[in-house]
């Protein structure tokens, strides 16, 4: 246990971030900053102050409070909508953490493809653009396939590919409007070339220029033309020389970010010229894929992420010995969930690591366009090889499924 404490801004929901906060606390002690009222972590933490994050002189005051009650190493975050928060606070109580340029370059998707342009990383083309004759304009020098997201949200919400123009109009008055809890900041959209491949996401600790990547993971899409993230893969063979070229890009591109004292999730796509950039988020990889990491090569990613933020050097990375896999349940039709029932042969499968409901009985579950990340359910498994955990997976698709009479 180190001395000092680890200021960790907000925890995020219990299903899918204890098992970080509960790797920090086994090498150091935690103090709290938290938007909603601290339940299940008081247990976990030191000292805890629970504040309305959309007034900044309250949240600063409540950090300099626990600051003067408690030694202050370091602060970090993994919750996306807190970035810029924790790292203005890390500013302000003059610790480590990740710098405030950084932290809005990586909450600014236009922002960081014209410093990866500048420092050579190689990404996609774009245009950044407010209207709908904006982006007719820009499809015309760019050139269909392309895609749509806004320039400043998370979790692939109000993403769409786009063929022709009628879809160009459609897809940037909806997502002109998308939103999600806890976002505000940079409007506008950001229009793309399409990139096709091979999507991974590399989750990688930063500190003093150097950038060591610790969970690589491969992505699984769907509900096209949208970009749902159905699923997640860790521990699989990507190929030696594949992954050498993905972590160069992936250095590079937080390196011309300027992150330092952080834990970031970078996603990649392979494309047949070779990598190229799609985002860098300034946290932990969501949808447990850090969970995954652990599962598959005894990664503890709370531990090395607060080892990041207090400035101290991770220990020795651990090697993958298995594969593990996250599987995200979505409903086929819109439904008023009753349950979600899972297959009695999977119930007793001793492969499965976990699994969960993620929406109470009554909930009205959409589908993209009017909804994203409906996800009824989630299964964790795990496996020796890649073809057993594909297999496996399907089983789980064909086995968990919600209940509930058909939205009309």
């Amino acid at each position: 246990m180190t001395d000092g404490h680890v200021l960790l801004v907000g925890t995020g929901l219990e299903q899918f971030r204890r098992y970080l906060l509960e790797g920090i606390v086994r090498r150091h002690r935690v103090v709290l900053l938290n938007p909603t009222p601290v339940t299940w972590q008081r247990a976990l933490v030191a000292d805890h102050a629970e504040v309305d994050f959309t007034d900044q002189a309250a949240v600063f005051r409540a950090a300099k409070e626990l600051a003067a009650r408690n030694e202050i190493n370091g602060v970090l975050t993994w919750d996306e909508s807190l970035l810029e928060h924790s790292a203005r606070i890390a500013e302000q109580l003059g610790v480590p953490g990740l710098p405030v340029s950084a932290a809005l370059a990586c909450r600014d998707k236009a922002r960081q493809r014209e410093l990866f342009a500048r420092h050579g990383v190689p990404s996609a083309r774009f245009r950044t653009v407010d209207t709908v004759g904006e982006a007719l304009d820009a499809a015309v020098e760019l050139g269909y396939p392309l895609v749509v997201k806004p320039r400043a949200l998370a979790g692939s919400i109000g993403v769409r590919l786009v063929r022709d123009d009628g879809e160009l109009r459609e897809a940037v008055e909806r997502a002109g409007s998308a939103h999600y809890p806890g976002f505000g900041g940079t409007g506008g959209l950001l229009l793309e070339e399409y990139l096709v491949g091979t999507e991974i996401s590399v989750d990688s600790w930063v500190l003093d220029g150097t950038v060591t990547p610790f969970v690589m993971a491969k992505k699984i899409v769907g509900l096209a033309p949208h970009f749902e993230e159905t699923g997640h893969l860790v521990g699989g063979a990507l190929g030696l020389a594949t992954a050498e070229k993905a972590q160069k890009v992936v250095a590079a591109a937080n390196l011309a970010l300027g992150v330092d004292h952080a834990v970031t999730h970078t996603e990649v796509m392979l494309t047949a010229d070779g990598p190229r950039l799609i985002e860098v988020n300034g946290r932990l990889g969501g949808d447990l894929i850090p969970y995954l990491g652990e599962l598959a090569g005894g990664i503890e990613a709370g531990a090395i992420a607060a080892d990041v933020a207090v400035h101290r050097r991770p220990e020795s990375l651990a090697r993958h010995a298995r594969l593990a896999a996250v599987q995200f349940i979505y409903p086929d039709r819109e439904m008023r969930l009753d349950g979600v029932r899972m297959a009695p042969e999977l119930e007793e499968a001793p492969w499965i690591e976990r699994w969960g409901v993620l929406f109470p009985p009554g909930s009205e579950l959409l589908l993209p366009p009017k909804a994203y990340l409906t996800r009824a359910a989630y299964v964790v498994c795990t496996a020796d090889d890649e073809s057993g955990l594909a297999a496996r997976m399907a089983e789980i698709r064909a086995g968990v499924v919600p209940f509930g009479p058909a939205l009309v």
